[in-house]
């Protein structure tokens, strides 16, 4: 499986430069991994511990590099979530 779907994959190495926001699924606790993220040149917006895993914002590049760390599981575009029935402002 990989690490970053081919689509999201092909529109970070199009873009290098563009600045984008993702959430990174990792091994461990994601609080262990702050100063490894921010050496990548990324800012953790957020950590979650359910899940291990943390947001962040960053150049294409920065996030192409921090899939290639072992303790990284999965990188996924950080989108807006609707459920089904929501209009744009969260109402019904």
């Amino acid at each position: 499986m990989a690490k970053i779907d081919s689509e999201f994959r092909r529109r970070l190495e199009s873009e290098p430069t563009q600045q984008v926001d993702i959430v990174a699924r990792i091994t461990d606790d994601p609080r262990d991994r702050l100063p490894d993220v921010a050496a990548h040149g990324l800012i953790v917006r957020h950590t979650y511990s359910l899940v291990k895993a943390l947001a962040a914002s960053g150049p294409s590049t920065a996030v192409l590099a921090l899939a290639g760390e072992p303790w990284v599981t999965k990188i996924e575009p950080d989108e807006e979530v609707r459920t089904m029935g929501e209009d744009s402002a969260g109402s019904r």
